[in-house]
């Protein structure tokens, strides 16, 4: 079971965690990269981990990070709008 905690931050606040997350995915993107081919475009910074498959699996889950909190953003701005309706 999935234990769901509501923050209520402003919306730059917001937009300042997606910018980390986003920096976060592209480190482990990097990551990813430099592990299959011991070089790496994406950035200057690697993270420690198992194998690509685990670096992988971490920009994933930044990734869907993100996307789950634009898309509530999204939903609110959508809410919000009705509401003024």
């Amino acid at each position: 079971m999935n234990d769901f905690v509501k923050l209520i931050l402003p919306r730059i606040s917001i937009c300042q965690i997606l910018d980390a997350f986003q920096e976060r995915t592209i480190i482990w993107r990097a990551t990813q990269q430099y592990l299959e081919s011991d070089y790496t475009d994406l950035s200057d910074m690697v993270e420690d981990c198992s194998d690509e498959q685990e670096a992988l699996a971490n920009a994933d889950y930044y990734q869907y990070l993100i996307e789950t909190i634009k898309n509530q953003l999204e939903e609110q701005n959508i809410n919000n709008e009705n509401e003024k309706e």
